[in-house]
C-alpha cells in the first residue's frame, strides 16, 4: 500500500533535487588558472570530510588551493563580522589582484 504524500512535501523533495542539482553545479571541478580558496570550519552545511576530500582531489590534480581552517567557525560564523577569516580573505583577494601566488 502507497502513502499518499502532502503537497508540502512533495514540494520539498523537488526543492531538494533543484537544490542538489545547483549544489553540483556551483562545485568547482574544472581546470583553472586561478588559486582557489578553501576556508574550512565546523560546518554543518559544508562538513569538514567534504572539504578535505574535494582540496585532496584537486592538489592531487596538481591544481593550487589554499585551504585554512578556522576552529569553532560554522558555514554562517565564518563570515560574521568576528571571524578571523575576514581580514585573511580580503589579504588573500588583495594578494591576487597584485599577481602575488
Amino acid at each position: 500500500m502507497t502513502r499518499a504524500r502532502s503537497p508540502s512535501s512533495c514540494r520539498y523533495f523537488l526543492c531538494s533535487i533543484h537544490l542538489g542539482r545547483r549544489i553540483v553545479e556551483n562545485v568547482p571541478s574544472g581546470p583553472t588558472d586561478v588559486p582557489v580558496l578553501i576556508e574550512g570550519a565546523a560546518d554543518m552545511l559544508v562538513t569538514p570530510t567534504s572539504q578535505d576530500a574535494y582540496v585532496t582531489a584537486r592538489r592531487d590534480a596538481r591544481y593550487v588551493v589554499d585551504y585554512r581552517t578556522y576552529a569553532g567557525r560554522d558555514h554562517v560564523g565564518l563570515v560574521k563580522p568576528d571571524s578571523p577569516l575576514i581580514p585573511h580573505r580580503f589579504a588573500w583577494t588583495k594578494d591576487r589582484f597584485a599577481g602575488r601566488p
